[in-house]
């Protein structure tokens, strides 16, 4: 039989013994299975693919750095409040883009490595959002036919021929 303690989010079992264990909902690790390691093996195959394989530099260099913040800051463990904190500086130097790419790879990883799910921390999602408010991305400049035409007439081949040749490979790789 179980019994639910809200007050104190906490799952009490009793056994037909009288006997009973306590078990901590905030804590992650209270459920893990005893595994044999081959199955433990193929758990860390499949946790591996949970990050794009493309991207792993990109997401270990971001995960590594909050961590470092955390541990100049003397900060434990991720909460709401220590991510908030790292995303309110790393703002400062960053643009909202890259803040929203930043969390995307620090909840991935804390996901993985932590077993943390940031995605239900409803305030710093909100900071996230109120620094997004009023943003203009850049827009890439795109060359009409007409300029791209001009261009291969009249630049001088001596010195863009190479540019030229891309190009031409290019436009007729995309539209072949």
């Amino acid at each position: 039989m179980y019994l639910f303690d809200v007050k104190i989010n906490t799952l009490i079992e009793f056994t037909y013994s009288s006997n009973f264990r306590v078990y901590d909902l905030e804590d992650p690790m209270e459920f893990e299975e005893n595994f044999s390691e081959d199955v433990l093996s193929e758990i860390a195959q499949a946790e591996e693919c949970l990050v794009p394989i493309k991207s792993k530099k990109a997401y270990k260099k971001e995960f590594d750095r909050f961590c470092t913040w955390r541990r100049e800051k003397n900060v434990t463990g991720a909460s709401e409040k220590a991510l908030l904190a790292y995303f309110s500086e790393r703002s400062k130097i960053c643009k909202p883009s890259c803040l929203w790419t930043y969390y995307s790879m620090v909840r991935a990883m804390l996901r993985l490595h932590e077993k943390i799910d940031i995605s239900k921390y409803g305030i710093l999602i909100s900071f996230l959002k109120a620094k997004n408010v009023g943003y203009k991305p850049k827009k890439s400049q795109v060359l009409s036919r007409e300029q791209v035409i001009e261009f291969l007439q009249r630049a001088p081949d001596e010195k863009y021929l190479f540019v030229k040749v891309s190009a031409i490979k290019n436009i007729s790789t995309f539209f072949g």
